[in-house]
């Protein structure tokens, strides 16, 4: 935690679990002299699994994880890495090259252009807590203005079986979760101005006294009861319906891409984006 180090003590380490939306569902400070491995279960017996997909980094491989999410009756999708050198190998040394393709996208965004394909494994043997099947997701990434290509392999387990879960949810359950470790990296550091409404919620005591104890990390402004006008977010939902159209796409999984392709869009129209913030009712938010 940014301005928590003094000359005698090191800096708090906060463990956050975090929805696909970007919702912080709960957190739990590290012990000093610990790391992050002994906090995941009292972190999560906070939380209702039942019924859940927790996906997580390699770290958070463990066995005695694995086990714990089975108990609580959650589902998880667990990245494998080199640092579990026997569940690595194992996983990796699966006949990938003669396994069916499952699920494939090409997108041309931030001056690259990425395809991302996917084969599952139905594969009972897997040494982890309740593993039903293997992943292997390949990224090809070329950078539009160098031309050098970069090849990126990744493997995974899931609890999931093939009646769980399709080749596309599991993709954009994977790719959000790379998303989350990516808007923590270039949040770190920073601090956060929330705009919320005056739900109850945002104005309980638990929060007052949350926010109280990270000022220096985040701060909550309250909109005035019952005013749609004044959220910046309302114009970007008025954009969004401006330029996707329901009616033109086949699928919910059709109209989620194409909701993230224009959002991709507006990423590279930070000018537009800008704009959003001049708009009359929500100009306060620059001033």
């Amino acid at each position: 935690m940014r301005g928590s180090r003094t000359p005698t003590t090191t800096a708090i380490q906060l463990l956050a679990a975090m929805d696909h939306h970007g919702v912080v569902r709960a957190q739990r400070q590290i012990a000093s002299k610990s790391n992050e491995i002994p906090a995941f279960q009292p972190l999560l017996d906070t939380i209702d699994l039942s019924g859940t997909v927790l996906t997580g980094d390699a770290l958070h491989t463990q066995h005695g994880h694995g086990a714990y999410l089975i108990e609580r009756g959650a589902h998880y999708l667990a990245t494998v890495k080199k640092n579990h050198p026997g569940l690595y190998a194992q996983v990796r040394k699966l006949p990938w090259a003669e396994i069916p393709l499952n699920h494939h996208t090409r997108e041309r965004a931030h001056h690259r252009d990425e395809i991302r394909r996917l084969k599952v494994a139905a594969f009972r043997h897997i040494d982890y807590p309740g593993a039903h099947q293997a992943i292997q997701v390949v990224r090809w990434r070329r950078d539009l203005a160098t031309g050098k290509l970069t090849i990126e392999r990744v493997y995974l387990i899931t609890s999931l079986d093939d009646f769980d879960a399709t080749p596309a949810e599991l993709a954009a359950w994977i790719r959000g979760h790379w998303g989350i470790e990516k808007r923590s990296r270039v949040q770190a550091g920073r601090k956060v101005h929330v705009i919320a409404d005056r739900h109850p919620v945002h104005r309980s005591k638990k929060v007052t006294a949350w926010l109280a104890c990270n000022r220096d990390r985040i701060e909550l402004h309250l909109m005035p009861g019952y005013s749609p006008e004044l959220n910046p977010d309302e114009i970007l939902n008025a954009d969004i319906k401006r330029h996707v159209h329901p009616a033109r796409t086949r699928s919910a999984d059709d109209l989620a891409h194409e909701t993230r392709r224009f959002l991709h869009r507006r990423q590279r129209q930070p000018h537009i984006v800008r704009g959003y913030f001049h708009a009359r009712h929500v100009r306060y938010t620059i001033q």
